[in-house]
């Protein structure tokens, strides 16, 4: 009433095929801009849902998010990381607190019969397990933010790949707080990327095949670097992928913090039966 009081001369837009229908102001109210904010979201979320359906029901899409994987293990920093969980933690956390102040409005409303108790609990209960999984994802940014500052390790290798029965030699090097560091381990997995599911759903997990520890390092100086030889068993099945499955081998480096997120540096290494002959790489940080 305060934007049109008595006697003011404004237009008023009429529907010409229904003149019932007649506003003052063409308009986005506020209150529904914000209401906006959500279906964005949720327009979002949709377009994700159907691309995720079609990636687990094409094997040319799921053998491309096989290769992917493999080269995100190569390539993921600390810094990656911590900014995927973050997008994450704000995607999901943005999209619920709309309906978090929904249901905080209904608590607000006086309550003077059941059914006006009724929506605000069961708004309450609803809302529950999506502000728990919001919570862990809060959690996570946390967790990779302090591995930030965790120390850097440097693997690198005397080959690119090996025949099984073959011995490669691995150097780690490791800059930072490394002192921090209770217990080094050095183990070879042997992994197994399938696709289980019916011919229309494809869901791609990695299978641990093999855990062969190398060696356990304690001690600030010698764990800052060193070297050691990792045999290849005779028995090794080779690295290569199939239509269903993709056989990966990696060194990886664990470091045990107390009270702070552990290390954890992987590599691949491919094993096969004819192994390269040019001399060792660069590793990668």
């Amino acid at each position: 009433m305060q934007r049109y009081p008595q006697g003011l001369t404004t237009d008023c837009y009429l529907n010409s095929a229904n003149p019932m229908e007649a506003v003052l102001s063409r308009e986005i109210p506020g209150t529904l801009r914000w209401r906006l904010i959500p279906v964005a979201f949720f327009l979002v979320g949709v377009g994700m849902l159907i691309f995720e359906v079609k990636k687990r029901t094409s094997p040319e899409i799921a053998g491309k998010k096989r290769e992917a994987t493999a080269k995100s293990k190569e390539t993921e920093t600390p810094q990656t990381e911590f900014i995927t969980s973050l997008l994450f933690c704000l995607f999901w956390n943005g999209l619920c607190s709309f309906w978090y102040w929904k249901v905080w409005e209904m608590w607000k409303i006086p309550h003077t019969t059941l059914w006006a108790w009724f929506l605000p609990i069961v708004g309450t209960i609803f809302m529950i397990p999506f502000a728990l999984i919001g919570g862990v994802m809060i959690l996570d940014v946390f967790k990779t933010f302090f591995r930030l500052f965790n120390p850097v390790a440097k693997l690198t290798f005397s080959a690119k790949s090996a025949k099984p029965g073959d011995t490669v030699e691995v150097k780690w090097e490791l800059a930072g707080r490394f002192e921090r560091i209770q217990c080094l381990t050095l183990s070879l997995f042997c992994c197994k990327d399938v696709e289980a599911g019916t011919e229309n759903e494809i869901r791609p997990a990695e299978e641990t095949l093999q855990r062969i520890e190398i060696e356990k390092i304690r001690g600030p100086l010698r764990q800052r670097m060193g070297l050691t030889r990792v045999k290849i068993p005779a028995d090794a099945i080779p690295t290569g992928k199939n239509s269903d499955n993709r056989i990966t081998w990696e060194i990886q480096l664990h470091g045990k913090i107390s009270k702070w997120p552990d290390i954890v540096q992987a590599r691949e290494i491919q094993v096969r039966f004819t192994a390269d002959t040019d001399p060792g790489d660069e590793g990668r940080e």
